[in-house]
């Protein structure tokens, strides 16, 4: 089940693909995985994004994070769920 799905989200920074398809925080969580269809900040350091699920005591099994091309070699996350800090 996905927890995140239509839930508010936020993100650091937005970068736009183009002029016609924007990299917005909701687009992590809109159920639609194609191209055109996925959040995106700039590069800037730290960037973050978040989710939030509802409650705060959810049962999280799995993330999934997926890169960009031009972002695959970045492999620093940081996942936090309440208090506790999951680096990857």
């Amino acid at each position: 089940m996905n927890l995140a799905f239509g839930r508010a989200t936020d993100q650091s920074s937005t970068n736009n693909y183009s002029s016609s398809v924007s990299g917005v925080s909701g687009n992590a969580v809109d159920g639609n995985p194609g191209s055109g269809h996925c959040s995106r900040t700039n590069a800037a350091d730290p960037s973050w994004w978040r989710v939030d699920l509802g409650a705060n005591l959810v049962p999280v099994s799995e993330v999934f994070i997926v890169n960009s091309n031009e972002q695959q070699g970045n492999k620093d996350y940081k996942i936090t769920l309440g208090g506790y800090i999951y680096k990857l």
